[in-house]
C-alpha cells in the first residue's frame, strides 16, 4: 500500500489499496483512463458474435462482417445416450449483416460443427456424420 494518503478515484470505485495505482492532478485514477484507452474502444455491446465482449468484426457502411470464433460445446454425462461428460463438439462461424438502419438489420450466416471425441464415436456408430456446416438467416430488431 501508497505510504501517501488515502485516495479513491473520481470516476471508480479503485483506490489506494491497490499499490500499483496512481492518480492524477484530477484525482481519476490510472485503472480508469486504462480502460478509457484499450478497453473501451474495442467494446461491443450486443455483439451478434455470442455476447463476446471482444470480437473482430469488421464494419464497411452499414455491412458488417462477424466471425463466430470456434466454441466448444459440453455434454452431461448420459447414459441413454451413451455420451461422457465433458468436450462433445466445437462450433463456429461468420455472419454477414446489413443494417438499413440501426433498428433493422438482416443477416447471412454460416455455421460450421463438428463432433468429438466419444460423442464422434457415437456418431459413426450410428452412420451419422461427425461434422455439419449449416445456412442461417436472420433479422435482428430493436424495438
Amino acid at each position: 500500500m501508497n505510504n501517501s494518503a488515502y485516495k479513491i478515484c473520481k470516476k471508480t470505485v479503485m483506490d489506494t489499496s491497490d499499490p500499483s495505482i496512481i492518480f492524477d492532478e484530477d484525482g481519476i485514477s490510472s485503472h480508469y483512463w486504462n480502460f478509457q484507452n484499450i478497453v473501451s474502444p474495442k467494446w461491443r455491446i450486443g455483439s451478434v458474435a455470442g455476447g463476446r465482449i471482444f470480437d473482430e468484426s469488421r464494419r464497411i457502411g452499414p455491412i458488417t462482417l462477424i466471425p463466430l470464433p470456434p466454441q466448444p460445446r459440453s455434454s452431461r454425462l448420459s447414459s441413454s445416450r451413451a455420451l461422457g461428460a465433458g468436450l462433445s463438439a466445437l462450433e463456429g462461424g461468420l455472419r454477414l449483416r446489413y443494417e438499413f438502419r440501426r433498428e433493422f438489420a438482416p443477416y447471412v450466416g454460416v455455421t460450421w460443427q463438428r463432433r468429438l471425441f466419444r460423442a464422434a464415436d457415437q456418431a459413426r456408430g450410428n452412420g451419422e456424420r461427425t461434422g455439419s456446416l449449416r445456412l442461417a438467416l436472420g433479422l435482428r430488431l430493436w424495438i
